[in-house]
């Protein structure tokens, strides 16, 4: 009895993973180590591209006509996405940079990646701490800074674990993780591209030749 319990047990271990839909994505990141801003395509590789800018990015934005918006530490460049050319360019004279909130979907939560912290924390419009999630990594890699992020129309939302500024302070670690609307881990990267991720873009449903923005939370 014991073991056709346990063959039963087994057959169904086995048959659980083919009903279980996998999760896949377009997106561009910044490669901070890298210097780069890269498009990885996981329906179809050959697709995958790469700019490389000169400069370690902290932000990208859709803004429209097929355009993508590079942010730096001291200005932005403009980049044809068809073409990968670079088509604009500005400098601030006092540069500042920072990291990264955003109003939950619900209009009265607000998310907000915290940086060296390791937290990815929930506040009420009250500023009262809600959640404070922190990722379970793999036996061997680490948290080490949560940077930018972005809310999916499904309320998940895909956020950055940057690890580091360069090979020596690299610390390694999932690049990306998904989080479910509980929070649980639901999907993650960590391909080898040479560097590290600071900020992404998922383009699954996104039209490049509109202004995408999210000041209502959801990008869009």
């Amino acid at each position: 009895m014991r073991n056709k319990f346990a063959t039963a047990l087994l057959v169904l271990a086995t048959a659980l993973p083919l009903f279980a839909k996998e999760i896949k994505h377009r997106f561009l990141i910044c490669n901070y180590i890298g210097q780069a801003v890269q498009y990885v395509d996981q329906f179809d590789s050959s697709k995958n591209w790469t700019i490389k800018p000169g400069f370690s990015s902290f932000d990208i934005q859709l803004i429209g006509d097929n355009k993508l918006m590079i942010c730096h530490d001291n200005g932005y460049h403009v980049y044809d996405l068809n073409t990968r050319e670079k088509v604009k360019k500005f400098l601030l004279p006092r540069p500042r940079n920072a990291y990264m909130a955003l109003y939950a979907p619900d209009g009265g939560s607000v998310y907000v990646s915290g940086g060296y912290s390791k937290g990815f924390y929930t506040f009420d419009a009250e500023g009262k701490l809600l959640k404070d999630t922190v990722i379970k990594q793999p036996e061997g890699l680490n948290n080490y800074f949560y940077g930018g992020f972005q809310i999916l129309k499904n309320g998940h939302i895909v956020m950055c674990n940057w690890t580091g500024h360069n090979q020596k302070d690299y610390k390694p670690g999932l690049k990306m993780v998904e989080f479910d609307k509980d929070h649980n881990v639901v999907w993650s990267w960590n391909e080898n591209l040479g560097g590290t991720v600071n900020q992404i873009i998922v383009m699954d449903e996104l039209d490049p030749m509109k202004l995408n923005e999210d000041t209502s939370g959801v990008l869009q």
